[in-house]
């Protein structure tokens, strides 16, 4: 049998230990990287798990990062970190090819958002200014507001809307904090399938408690106006090229 040098032996000896430090110092930056991203410091996350997968080219580390960045609402580049995961030719490819379409969803809403906020030009055209019309006889509107069936829609449908919202925001609200507070990788893994639509429930929640809102208000005040006498003898406008000219006249 044919004996390899000591200096071959030794060489591999040193190849070992230093492998097996490169991967005890990986893992140590993957855990300052789980300590970031349960406290939600997703950016720090990604790059702790950056460095763990530049020392030992695990590729669950790549995956870990593209759910920092994601998380962290950088979805350019979660795309290609989820997609570089996805070169490994993981076992189940299927999480990362869901998340994947998740931040196309998200980027295409995001220019949809940008589009629909350029405003188009205002062009005014020249308005001929009319003569004002007839004086007409004063009236008194006045009615209990027991009878304003507009103003009962108005705070009904307000009450039911911001009820309806703050069931969705503390339903996705729910959701999101179950997935914050995974104490481990798999257990993040496994709650993070919902995250997605805890996140539009929370959209939804919020939007349907403003126009809740809104309505209730604006309820009160037909509640108001409705029930308030206001005699008006005359009221008109002369609109012209430069100015709006308003001609109020009678008693209040």
């Amino acid at each position: 049998m044919r004996l390899l040098p000591a200096s071959v032996l030794v060489a591999g000896l040193c190849g070992s230990a230093l492998a097996d430090d490169a991967k005890a110092k990986a893992h140590e930056h993957s855990e300052a990287g789980t300590k970031f991203f349960n406290i939600q410091e997703y950016d720090k996350a990604a790059d702790e798990y950056q460095q763990a997968y530049l020392l030992d080219p695990d590729p669950a580390y790549l995956y870990a990062v593209a759910q920092a960045q994601r998380l962290g609402g950088d979805c350019e580049k979660a795309l290609l970190s989820y997609k570089a995961y996805l070169r490994t030719n993981p076992v189940d490819p299927s999480k990362a090819q869901t998340n994947i379409e998740r931040c196309e969803q998200d980027l295409a809403n995001h220019t949809v958002t940008r589009e629909t906020r350029i405003e188009a030009p205002i062009i005014e055209a020249p308005v001929i200014p009319a003569p004002p019309p007839p004086p007409a006889e004063p009236e008194m509107v006045s009615a209990p507001w027991s009878g304003d069936w507009v103003g009962h829609v108005l705070v009904g449908t307000g009450v039911v809307a911001t009820a309806a919202g703050a069931y969705f925001f503390m339903t996705g609200r729910s959701a999101i904090s179950d997935n914050n507070t995974a104490s481990t990788y798999d257990q993040f893994a496994s709650a993070h399938g919902g995250l997605g639509n805890a996140h539009t429930k929370e959209v939804i929640g919020v939007s349907a408690m403003a126009v809740g809102g809104a309505l209730v208000v604006g309820g009160v005040i037909h509640y108001f106006v409705h029930t308030r006498p206001t005699p008006v003898e005359h009221l008109s406008a002369i609109v012209g090229p430069q100015s709006t000219t308003l001609v109020l006249s009678g008693a209040f």
